[in-house]
């Protein structure tokens, strides 16, 4: 758009009586109103902008907030909710989710593969037992209980990012698989631990 300067004559300068307009333009002269051609491209330009933190934040971000933090807090209460369990029951033992869930500490409805979203569970509880006295099985005690609980990404729900192997043993720690740190998938005390507020 070009400005243009409009001069009015007065009518008793012209012949006819007539006002006339005389444009001509100046090249010069500051535009009075903004072009309206570049809001738009600006405006598509920050919502751009906008879509691709969001990718960005869920790529980098979102796995470790939506995902796998949701996966170490539930191992976490599945380790309180054995303790609670051995506690409550005469034989000390540790129990499996079923029983877990029968006694209230772990929510009913949930399986292995549907307590933590994306995560599949194995769940291993060891109590060797020894037969005395004609072979009654009597309690193995606190000491002979172990239980190891590990936190499978499952492959086949997600695969665009790399979710890490949890587990939590009878001493409550939560460990975390890293290959690179030297540790052995079947020995989970040899895992890292996660630290974390």
């Amino acid at each position: 758009m070009v400005d243009r300067d409009i001069r009015v004559t007065p009518p008793d300068d012209n012949e006819s009586g007539e006002s006339t307009v005389d444009e001509t333009q100046s090249a010069n002269s500051p535009p009075t109103q903004p072009e309206r051609g570049y809001i738009l491209p600006l405006i598509y330009i920050f919502l751009v902008a906008i879509v691709l933190a969001d990718v960005f934040y869920i790529v980098t971000q979102g796995p470790e907030i939506g995902i796998m933090r949701p996966a170490r807090e539930t191992l976490r209460s599945i380790g309180s909710a054995q303790l609670a369990y051995q506690g409550s029951n005469n034989n000390k033992y540790y129990g499996t989710l079923e029983a877990l869930q029968s006694t209230g500490d772990l929510p009913a409805g949930t399986t292995h593969t549907t307590i933590i979203k994306y995560y599949s569970l194995s769940w291993e509880i060891l109590c060797p037992p020894y037969p005395m006295y004609g072979g009654t099985i009597v309690s193995c005690g606190i000491a002979a209980n172990f239980f190891t609980i590990i936190a499978w990404p499952d492959r086949q729900r997600i695969i665009l990012t790399d979710l890490k192997t949890f587990a939590i043993t009878e001493d409550q720690v939560l460990r975390q698989f890293e290959a690179t740190h030297g540790n052995k998938l079947n020995a989970v005390s040899t895992w890292d631990r996660v630290i974390e507020p």
